[in-house]
């Protein structure tokens, strides 16, 4: 039996993100295809590698252990780092937008989108 990595950890400007519940992480080349009308896709030119995250997070009620709705106000740039599979990634990019929903039968949560350049792996 292997043993498998489990939650991440995440910091938002060194500090320990503990009320999240999950967090997605993308990387994008967005490299262009090139077409040549004897080879047809004949390769690639490299474009600029984005990033993207979401990252949802309870909301308990003595308050917000990070605010994502005055993050995408003050439109400043944040690092964000995430511990996991043994790699520390870093992203340094802006909070997009904000959402909360509030229901009888679930705990209050809050959601963040956030777009950063090519990340850096930091290692272990």
């Amino acid at each position: 039996m292997d043993a498998y990595e489990g939650p991440a950890e995440i910091y938002i400007e060194a500090r320990l993100l503990a009320e999240a519940n999950k967090a997605s992480f993308w990387i994008k080349g967005n490299n262009n295809q090139v077409f040549t009308m004897r080879r047809g896709l004949a390769g690639k030119s490299d474009g600029a590698t984005t990033s993207e995250a979401t990252i949802e997070s309870a909301i308990p009620r003595k308050g917000m252990e990070f605010d994502f709705r005055t993050a995408v106000l003050q439109k400043r740039i944040f690092t964000i780092v995430v511990k996991s599979g043994n790699q520390r990634v870093q992203f340094q990019g802006w909070f997009e937008s904000a959402d909360w929903a509030n229901a009888v039968d679930a705990a209050t949560m809050q959601s963040a989108q956030f777009i950063a350049g090519a990340p850096k792996i930091l290692g272990a």
